[in-house]
């Protein structure tokens, strides 16, 4: 229960520095404290979530760059708000990307977000590409192959030059 955590993998090599969970996969890959940071590198292969941003009755503010997140159901886990995601690529998972808190959220590639063939099997319904709650800033991402609810909810937010497409 660390604030300021950071764990930066090598600049401009996100996929050669990769955080994976095992058979049976783990819950999550990370659990995040307040004010975390995550950079340059892979997380795949957990039960629920990637990055945990919640604990006990606390949503953590996260600062994430240039992290690929793959076979997971929850990739971020509870975002806190004025969390800032930039530059993230999700994919083959049950969700693409839910904020619980008005997150700031940029350059994103998200696809093949699918609950029939995700990795929990179609146990999470509504899949979706981003979901996004008020106050939050969506913008210049792309969503593709989503198969759910839909690609963008974003009630109350701002959605600005993204591309959907396949949704």
């Amino acid at each position: 229960n660390c604030d300021n955590l950071k764990i930066i993998g090598r600049d401009r090599a996100a996929s050669r520095v990769i955080i994976s969970g095992s058979n049976p996969a783990p819950s999550s890959l990370i659990v995040a404290s307040n004010s975390s940071s995550f950079a340059f590198m892979t997380l795949k292969n957990s039960a629920l979530s990637a990055i945990n941003c919640f604990s006990g009755s606390a949503e953590h503010t996260v600062f994430v760059e240039s992290v690929i997140i793959e076979r997971t159901v929850d990739p971020i886990q509870r975002s806190a708000h004025e969390s800032e995601l930039r530059r993230i690529v999700i994919k083959n998972c049950d969700y693409g990307l839910r904020n619980y808190g008005a997150a700031k959220c940029s350059h994103l590639i998200i696809h093949d977000i699918n609950t029939s063939t995700a990795p929990s099997n179609g146990n999470a319904s509504n899949s979706y590409g981003i979901r996004a709650l008020s106050g939050s800033v969506v913008q210049n991402c792309t969503i593709h192959n989503v198969t759910g609810s839909y690609a963008i909810d974003a009630p109350g937010g701002t959605v600005v030059n993204c591309i959907v497409s396949t949704c």
